[in-house]
């Protein structure tokens, strides 16, 4: 009786099990949801997701909770593919969230069953789709056995571009390479010097007063967002003289508690060669991505922007002579780059100017015969396309609208949803034919598709 009453009961032992799984669930999520927070927090990949949750089981090997991390999601062997459809529907163009399909495998043949299979369960017919745009990755933009290219075999005309913004990126990133290495290791041993010293960070804040410049925080680069770096860039530039009094100061001191070695850092600060360079980056990156977020924009317009980069004569002739040579080296690979991603043989590309506002009205287009025969699907009456497209230039109504009254050049859309809306004395739209054509094929014409690795766009009528 004794053996028996000091053994466990079976309700007691099933009760401190449940109890156990249960912490270990609440553990697991708890722990899942915190990795997420962290990763929105700092601004990463979610990609580390694949990697993290093994990383931290590895290291604490002796607790079940970071073992069982994401066992349930399997973030890691779940591909799904994003469809947004871009639509003229009144104004302005819609881009809608068409669907979010899982595949199978990341194949151009997969990917291209889904996004048919999709349309198809949304009773769009496949000959609506009038472009396709995606990121520059080969599964999708392969020439031979991509998911352009599979779509191509069904629609032959169909407009294909890879998304501006992803070519942008890809461009730019080739040809910073061009530029010593030294330069981006600079902003990273900056950056890396302060990380994990919170001592330093307030000595830090000293330097702005005696430099007479607006102390601000530098920031952190980001390996998996190119165009952070030139957000840094300026910081950089912007605290330089500070950060000279400072790595100064460390130098002189030699604190024995350093793990990196200042004096690097201050003979680079020193060399006007290396603010030369950041100075090139901060001009050509500012080009480049503010090209970048127009493409962004809902709007289909693109404006230059220029910034003005200075010199110092301080230089000396040999420095001076390979800085010019290695911004020369920048622009060429940029160049080729862009050629090798954009084709500026496309015969679309070329007449899409014509639709400028000020392009259609200056009358120096006499026809649209030339992008129409390559759409004969989205034409009703050529003869008239024509007619109605040569009024523009002499229609003083719409020569009256193209300016406001300050002299500015009418917004794109606001410029084509007046031409569009123009009616006659008898309450008859003046343009049907100019625009039903362009309804279909130019205002929901794909150019860029989302940030997300695996998300494209479509067009359809």
């Amino acid at each position: 009786m004794r053996t028996l009453k000091s053994m466990p009961k079976i309700d007691d032992t099933i009760r401190n099990e449940l109890t156990e799984k249960q912490r270990l669930r609440t553990g697991v999520k708890t722990g899942e949801l915190k990795m997420l927070m962290f990763i929105a927090e700092h601004n990463l990949p979610l990609k580390l997701l694949d990697h993290l949750p093994q990383f931290i089981s590895s290291v604490c090997y002796d607790s079940e909770v970071a073992k069982s991390l994401y066992e349930t999601t399997d973030v890691s062997s779940t591909k799904c593919l994003a469809v947004i459809a871009r639509y003229y529907r009144n104004d302005p163009v819609d881009d809608k969230y068409l669907g979010l399909v899982e595949v199978k495998e990341a194949t151009a043949e997969s990917l291209f069953n889904a996004i048919k299979q999709l349309l198809q369960e949304n009773e769009i017919p496949l000959s609506n789709m009038i472009g396709l745009v995606a990121d520059n990755a080969s599964v999708m933009q392969g020439n031979k056995k991509g998911v352009q290219a599979r779509f191509q075999q069904e629609i032959p005309r169909l407009f294909i571009l890879g998304c501006v913004c992803h070519s942008l990126a890809l461009c730019s990133s080739a040809a910073c390479k061009k530029l010593p290495q030294s330069v981006e290791s600079l902003a990273k041993d900056i950056i890396s010097y302060f990380s994990h010293s919170s001592k330093r960070l307030e000595e830090l804040k000293e330097c702005p007063v005696f430099a007479e410049i607006k102390p601000h925080k530098l920031l952190k680069l980001s390996q998996t967002r190119w165009f952070s770096l030139q957000a840094v860039v300026n910081r950089i530039l912007e605290q330089w003289s500070a950060l000279i009094l400072f790595f100064t100061n460390e130098s002189y001191n030699k604190n024995k508690d350093n793990i990196m070695n200042p004096q690097p850092i201050l003979d680079a600060v020193n060399n006007d060669v290396f603010k030369l360079y950041f100075s090139f980056l901060s001009y050509i990156l500012d080009i480049v991505n503010k090209i970048n977020i127009e493409f962004q924009s809902q709007h289909p317009k693109l404006y230059l922007l220029h910034v003005r980069v200075t010199h110092t004569n301080r230089i000396q002739q040999t420095d001076l002579d390979r800085f010019k040579i290695k911004c020369l080296d920048f622009y060429i690979e940029l160049s080729k780059q862009i050629l090798n991603r954009f084709n500026f043989k496309d015969p679309v590309l070329k007449f899409l100017n014509n639709f400028d506002p000020v392009v259609a009205t200056s009358g120096t287009c006499e026809s649209v015969v030339p992008l129409a025969s390559i759409f004969p699907q989205l034409v009703k009456d050529l003869e008239n396309l024509n007619t109605e497209w040569r009024d523009l230039s002499t229609n003083e109504e719409i020569i009256k609208h193209l300016k406001d009254s300050t002299g500015k050049v009418c917004q794109f859309e606001k410029f084509w949803a007046f031409v569009f809306n123009m009616k006659n004395g008898m309450d008859e739209y003046m343009f049907p034919n100019l625009t039903y054509f362009l309804k279909r094929h130019f205002l929901s014409a794909p150019f860029v598709s989302d940030s997300g690795e695996n998300f494209f766009t479509i067009s359809i009528d």
